[in-house]
């Protein structure tokens, strides 16, 4: 082997910028199309009954559900549906608080 010959014997040089770039740029033109293309879908399918809900709704409705919300989260009740008891948020919290002692302590050595 003289010194003048290169050690590879694969007679391929390296690939050149051009085509790496042309391929870069092809690859993010592909993904930016299909991340609009799955985006326009998922418009598309949206249910039409959160549609309802959310942006179809008067003012008005949106703002007495949102105060008898605000009622029932501070108030005791129950779930005609369901049966569940309901309590206030600040009750809820003081009971997971102390639960979550109590299990730390128990845990301890």
């Amino acid at each position: 082997m003289s010194h003048d010959e290169h050690p590879n014997p694969n007679p391929h040089d390296d690939p050149t910028a051009r085509p790496l770039l042309i391929g870069t740029a092809v690859g993010v033109v592909v993904f930016v199309a299909s991340f609009m293309a799955l985006v326009a879908f998922y418009e598309r399918q949206e249910p039409e009954f959160e549609r309802e809900a959310y942006y179809e709704q008067p003012v008005v409705k949106v703002l007495q559900s949102r105060a008898e919300q605000e009622t029932n989260i501070g108030s005791f009740g129950k779930n005609q549906e369901t049966g569940e008891l309901l309590i206030p948020i600040d009750r809820a919290m003081r009971i997971v608080a102390r639960e979550l002692t109590e299990e730390q302590a128990d845990t301890r050595p």
